[in-house]
């Protein structure tokens, strides 16, 4: 069996799709006589398992069908909020004075635990004057603004809609 040679091959990996079409292609090459012994550990398996299906009581039923019902509604959501971040993903970060503080000064605060970073930081602001404080109500402003031009954007695009939808969606199914 000879794999094509693709990035991520190259390190072990090779994609479920791609390992079933590889399976298949071997599998209709197989003469009849080597694929018995699979054709006969997959009918005693089947048999196996419908047997065990019929053994079980209704409450056992109910339980692995709710348990279906569970998985399948997990997947849709991830799904959902794949969705939602495929379509958020340029969207920029808006922050109040404080925040863009923090993370200006926490970056200079090595060696600290978060707590330690807040504490400090939360400090240091209270001492700070208005004047200080300034290219940090300047920055929070561009960044609002930079928001508000991804807002215009997404909406023009109709954007906004689906993201919407999305949201709803997903608030009802968590």
């Amino acid at each position: 069996m000879k794999l094509e040679k693709r990035k991520h091959q190259s390190i072990g990996f090779i994609k479920a799709k791609d390992l079933i079409k590889l399976a298949s292609k071997e599998w209709k090459v197989l003469p009849e006589i080597q694929k018995r012994p699979y054709e006969q550990l997959y009918k005693q398996k089947s048999d196996e398992y419908f047997t065990a299906i019929v053994k079980l009581t209704d409450e056992q039923k109910d339980d692995l069908e709710q348990d279906k019902k569970q998985a399948k509604g997990a997947r849709k959501l991830r799904k959902l909020k794949k969705e939602l971040s495929a379509l958020t993903a340029d969207k920029p970060k808006s922050m109040n004075p404080y925040k863009c503080f923090m993370v200006q000064e926490s970056k200079k605060q090595t060696g600290k635990s978060i707590g330690e970073k807040s504490k400090s930081c939360a400090a240091k602001w209270k001492t700070m004057t208005d004047a200080k404080k300034e290219p940090y109500h300047q920055k929070s402003k561009e960044m609002s603004a930079e928001l508000q031009r991804w807002e215009d954007k997404v909406a023009k695009e109709g954007r906004d809609v689906q993201i919407s939808a999305l949201k709803t969606q997903i608030a009802q199914m968590e």
